[in-house]
């Protein structure tokens, strides 16, 4: 995100460092080459390379991380630059994990597959009233893919004839 004076913020610098010090690990790669290895666009990828767009969407920050960075030092990232999206995950789910490393790594191991984590936050917004209906109407047969796949990863319940995030209970009307 570009901050009050129209530059790019910290975060957004961050991770053009991270990709510098890739290429400087592994200067026979191009930029193209890097973008198919995390599974974004050359220009998608050149536009974060080259601070071009706002802060990047989680999903492609995930992508690039995992490629570039240790499953610690992602999840302290991830933490430190998508502080409330993180706390929604460990405030929801700390309760079956004991070890934050491996909540974060299930997190993100989740949110990179962009439908699983589009179904995922769109739950989470709807103060745990989703129906499958309702999901199937708004997302379609893949809505209804990523909603089973959630479900079975644990992530997602069902009770009261609705679908919450994990950790939470059912909210009645």
């Amino acid at each position: 995100m570009k901050n009050l004076t129209g530059m790019p913020d910290e975060m957004s610098f961050e991770i053009r460092r991270r990709i510098q010090n890739y290429k400087k690990r592994y200067p026979e790669l191009t930029s193209a080459d890097i973008a198919k290895q995390v599974g974004l666009s050359p220009a998608t990828f050149h536009r974060i390379e080259n601070l071009h767009r706002d802060r990047p969407n989680i999903e492609h920050v995930i992508k690039i991380l995992q490629k570039l960075a240790p499953n610690d030092e992602l999840v302290s990232f991830m933490e430190r630059n998508y502080p409330d999206f993180f706390r929604i995950i460990k405030d929801e789910l700390c309760s079956e994990y004991e070890d934050m490393k491996k909540l974060g790594v299930d997190t993100l191991r989740m949110m990179s597959d962009p439908k699983d984590g589009k179904i995922f936050r769109y739950i989470q917004s709807k103060d745990c009233r989703v129906s499958k209906t309702e999901i199937e109407e708004n997302f379609g047969q893949t809505g209804i893919d990523s909603l089973e796949s959630l479900q079975a990863q644990g992530y997602v319940k069902y009770e009261q004839s609705c679908y919450f995030v994990a950790g939470r209970r059912a909210v009645s009307n």
